[in-house]
């Protein structure tokens, strides 16, 4: 068995998943709803925040990041307990 060395872009790519269409708000919150769970503080996901999304969810105190290879990613404060 070989051993493949991934570039950061290719690991990303494997690593994130990817989505071809734009996906709802509803779907978005349950994405980050069940990373928040899970004790993450950020989803990353390619391409699927529109500008409208992106601004109700800087509105709501969440950070995004865009990269250049189409990856985004949302990232939050956790809530202390």
């Amino acid at each position: 068995m070989e051993t493949k060395h991934l570039s950061a872009k290719e690991a990303m790519e494997l690593a994130v998943q990817k989505r071809e269409k734009e996906l709802s708000l509803d779907v978005i919150m349950e994405s980050i709803r069940e990373r928040a769970l899970n004790g993450f503080d950020y989803w990353m996901t390619f391409g699927v925040v529109t500008e409208k999304e992106e601004k109700f969810l800087r509105d709501n105190g969440y950070r995004i990041s865009r990269f250049g290879n189409g990856c985004v990613q949302v990232y939050w404060k956790p809530k202390q307990a």
